[in-house]
């Protein structure tokens, strides 16, 4: 008997370990698929989560750009009080086609991209004039100068205007600087005005009348910072009307004029942001652009993002928060060395500071973007 179970037993035992293999392979298999469910749900979660966050900033920038939209509707035709056009370098003047293939453009592409704030130091020094008290008592009361009403005038994009205050567009034999550049600065903001329009001859001629006027500027008073500043805008604007090879070739003049502003008047803030700006954009060029530059140039302009923010740190150190595009500008060159957790710091910062004009108001939508994009990678 003892013999017969053992022989069943025998005769069982392959398909019993058979059996309890599969089973076992069986549960394996269902603990793996299970895992692998519950990861892919884990991911699943954070993945929504990652979309709500998006879509969170997402309408917090439609409404900025809604906000942006009324308050350009409510200003009507007015442009920013505080911040003129300007392009900066070579690169951001880029915006057509070359042998068939696009051009990258810089931070600020096209022909209106950069800022000159209206700073005090650009002024006339004020006047005054002796004005007569209700109570017959004489007092010195300060009076705009003729530079200040200017201006005013230009920071209400009221261009034209400001051309009649300065006496017309044409030079005069008793000429100087201070009406020649602000000529210049003025005849710039109507050519942007016509460039927008697509009246791309009127933009020209304007251009190269503005340019005409600051370098007899620059003649009449080489040490006039403003009058250094606004060579270089306009001379950036001028070559970018020509195309991408006299950008280019012209750039380093465009990187001296505003060399020299920053020399002349050290604590004008946004000399040094477009000093700045220029560095941005050359360490951003394309590869396209690359070739074309080490074509013309034995040496073609070259720079890092680590000088970029030299000068851009430096116009904030001058003067925090006095523009919100130099600190957007801070955190895009932070991005690019990769520190992510700086730049977001400098975008918070950006965020924060007050929007007074259009112009604040398009960089504020560019940094609720930028943050999203941050967070996003964060998550990553």
């Amino acid at each position: 008997g003892t013999a017969a179970m053992s022989s069943t037993s025998s005769r069982m035992s392959p398909r019993w370990m058979i059996a309890s293999a599969t089973a076992g392979t069986l549960a394996t298999w269902v603990v793996y698929r299970t895992s692998r469910q519950e990861r892919a749900l884990d991911n699943l979660r954070a993945r929504v989560e990652d979309l709500a966050g998006e879509l969170r900033k997402t309408r917090e920038l439609v409404e900025a750009l809604k906000g942006s939209v009324r308050a350009a509707a409510s200003r009507g035709p007015r442009v920013s009080t505080a911040m003129i056009s300007a392009s900066g370098s070579f690169e951001s003047a880029m915006g057509a086609d070359m042998d068939g293939m696009s051009m990258h453009t810089g931070y600020m592409a096209g022909s209106a991209a950069s800022l000159v704030a209206a700073s005090a130091a650009e002024d006339g020094a004020a006047g005054g004039s002796a004005s007569t008290t209700q109570n017959g008592g004489s007092s010195r009361a300060a009076a705009p100068s003729p530079w200040q009403q200017a201006d005013a005038l230009f920071d209400a994009s009221e261009h034209e205007r400001t051309i009649d205050h300065l006496g017309g567009m044409d030079e005069r034999p008793e000429d100087d600087a201070e009406r020649l550049w602000r000529l210049a600065r003025a005849l710039h903001g109507m050519a942007g005005v016509a460039g927008r329009a697509g009246h791309k001859g009127d933009q020209k001629h304007l251009i190269e009348t503005a340019l005409a006027r600051v370098q007899r500027a620059m003649e009449l008073d080489p040490r006039n910072f403003a009058a250094r500043k606004w060579a270089g805008i306009v001379v950036s604007e001028a070559s970018g009307l020509e195309g991408t090879k006299a950008s280019i070739q012209q750039s380093f003049v465009v990187r001296a004029h505003f060399e020299a502003a920053v020399d002349l008047n050290p604590r004008d803030p946004t000399s040094r942001h477009l000093l700045g700006l220029w560095h941005y954009e050359v360490a951003s060029i394309s590869w396209a652009t690359a070739k074309v530059a080490a074509a013309l140039f034995s040496t073609p302009p070259s720079s890092t993002y680590d000088e970029a923010l030299r000068h851009l740190l430096a116009a904030e150190e001058i003067q925090p928060g006095f523009y919100k595009k130099n600190q957007l500008l801070i955190a895009k060159a932070l991005v690019r060395k990769g520190n992510t957790d700086e730049a977001c710091r400098w975008l918070d910062a950006a965020a924060a500071l007050p929007v007074l004009n259009a112009d604040d108001e398009a960089a504020h939508a560019e940094v609720l973007l930028e943050q999203r994009r941050a967070l996003s990678q964060r998550r990553r």
